[in-house]
C-alpha cells in the first residue's frame, strides 16, 4: 500500500524545511486572486466613463470655471464682429465647449441620461456669450435658451462677409499711411487688415484624393505676401525712402517679417542719430553770441535797408555769414538784395526779382523819428554806401 504522506520513509535531512512547505501551501491561494484582479481591471476598462468626470468630454466642467466672466477682452458692439467671433471661437475651443455652437453636439432628449449635463454646459456657454457682448445687444438674445441659436443669430445680424466689406478693406490697405505711428504700431495696424482679408478671401487648398505635385498654392501665397510687402512699404514715411528702395530692388522680395525687422533696425539707427544731433545742437546754442538789434534806415534815394549791429553764427560753419532776412548764407542783412532792392543792371533771375516783394520790418524808421542824428558813425556810413564794392560793380 502506498503511503499518503509524500515524505514518509524519507530521512529528515532529505525532507524540505517547514518554511518552504508553508510557502507551497499558500501559493495556490494567490493564483485565483491575481486572476480576479486582472479580470476586474478588464471589466473596468470596458465600462464607459461618466462624461461629467471625463476631462476630454465636452460635458466636463472644471471646478475653476466661472460663467459670469467675459472670455474676450473686447465685447461685441456690432462693428467688430470679425475679431470678436475669432476670439470667442478660440476661447470656447480651449474650454472644450466649441461643440455647443457649431452644431456638433445637439440637444439630447429629455429622457436621455446626458440631458442634465448638456443643459448645464449649454447654460454656461450662453452665459459666456452674453457676458462678451454689449448690454444694448444682450437684450435681443437674453431670452434665447440655446447657445447655438444665439451664435447663429449674432452671425446673421453682424457678419459682413460681402463685397462691400472687402471693398472697404482693400481701400484701407492701399491708402493707409504711417503718419505719426512707429514702425511696430504701423505694422500691427496694417497686419490686422490683412488678416481680415484672409478671413474673407482665403487661399483655397487642394481637396483631390490624389494630391498634385505642382507649386500652384505656394505660388499664390507668395504673390499675396508680395502684395502685402508692397502695401506696407508704400505706406511708410518719406524718411524711409532709401531703405524702401533697397528692399524693392531685391529679387525675390524678402518675407514680410524680414522687411519688418530691417525697418525696425533702420528706425532705431535714425533715432540714435537724432539724439546725437540734438545733443550737438544744444551744445552749440550755449555758445556766446553778439547781441544787438537791426535798425531800419532810409538812404538818399528813399529805399529802406537795415543797418547791422550784430552777427549771428549758425549753420555748419561757425564763421559763416547768414542773412536774418532771407535766411541765405554768404551775406548779411545789410547787403541783402531782397531786403534793399536789386541794383540797376543786375542780371539775376528776372522771375524771382519780379515776384519777390520785400516786407517792411518796422512801421516807423529812425529817419522819421529823429533818431538818425544820434546813430553811430558806422551806421551813417552804411547809409551812404549800403552795398559793397563787389555788389556795386555787378
Amino acid at each position: 500500500m502506498v503511503s499518503e504522506h509524500p515524505y514518509e520513509g524519507v530521512s529528515a535531512a532529505a525532507a524540505p524545511p517547514l518554511p518552504l512547505l508553508f510557502f507551497f501551501f499558500l501559493l495556490p491561494s494567490f493564483l485565483p486572486c491575481n486572476f480576479c484582479s486582472s479580470s476586474m481591471a478588464n471589466q473596468m476598462a470596458n465600462q464607459p466613463i461618466n462624461p461629467i468626470l471625463d476631462p476630454l468630454s465636452p460635458y466636463y466642467v472644471s471646478p475653476s470655471e466661472n460663467p459670469s466672466v467675459s472670455l474676450v477682452s473686447s465685447r461685441l458692439n456690432g462693428e467688430n464682429y470679425q475679431s470678436w467671433s475669432r476670439a470667442m471661437l478660440m476661447a470656447l475651443e480651449t474650454k472644450n465647449k466649441l461643440e455647443f455652437i457649431d452644431g456638433t453636439l445637439t440637444r439630447p432628449s429629455i429622457h436621455d441620461p446626458s440631458f442634465a449635463a448638456w443643459k448645464r454646459c449649454n447654460n454656461i456657454v450662453v452665459s459666456w456669450i452674453t457676458q462678451s457682448i454689449e448690454p444694448s445687444i444682450v437684450q435681443s438674445v437674453l431670452w434665447m435658451q440655446n447657445a447655438k441659436e444665439i451664435w447663429d443669430d449674432l452671425r446673421e445680424r453682424y457678419y459682413q462677409g460681402d463685397i462691400f466689406q472687402i471693398f472697404e478693406l482693400l481701400g484701407q490697405i492701399h491708402t493707409i499711411k504711417q503718419g505719426n505711428l512707429s514702425i511696430s504700431k504701423f505694422f500691427t495696424q496694417i497686419k490686422g487688415i490683412w488678416q481680415q482679408l484672409e478671413e474673407f478671401e482665403p487661399i483655397p487648398f487642394c481637396t483631390c484624393d490624389v494630391k498634385c505635385n505642382c507649386a500652384l498654392v505656394p505660388s499664390m501665397r507668395k504673390y499675396r505676401e508680395n502684395h502685402y510687402v508692397i502695401c506696407f512699404l508704400r505706406g511708410l514715411n518719406d524718411q524711409f525712402s532709401s531703405v524702401r528702395s533697397q528692399i524693392m530692388l531685391l529679387d525675390p522680395l524678402p518675407p514680410i517679417n524680414k522687411v519688418f525687422s530691417t525697418l525696425i533696425q533702420q528706425e532705431r539707427q535714425m533715432s540714435l542719430e537724432e539724439s546725437s544731433y540734438s545733443a550737438n545742437t544744444s551744445s552749440n546754442t550755449n555758445e556766446p553770441r553778439q547781441k544787438g538789434r537791426n535798425i531800419s534806415l532810409r538812404n538818399s534815394n528813399g529805399s529802406k535797408y537795415a543797418a547791422p549791429t550784430r552777427t549771428i553764427f549758425q549753420g555748419k560753419g561757425r564763421n559763416q555769414k547768414v542773412c536774418t532776412f532771407c535766411h541765405n548764407v554768404g551775406h548779411t542783412i545789410d547787403t541783402c538784395y531782397k531786403k534793399h532792392g536789386f541794383p540797376p543792371g543786375y542780371q539775376g533771375n528776372a522771375r524771382n526779382i519780379n515776384n519777390y516783394v520785400a516786407e517792411e520790418d518796422m512801421d516807423q524808421t529812425l529817419d522819421d523819428s529823429g533818431l538818425l542824428g544820434s546813430a553811430p558813425d558806422e551806421i551813417k556810413q552804411g547809409i551812404e554806401h549800403p552795398f559793397t564794392d563787389a555788389q556795386q560793380q555787378v
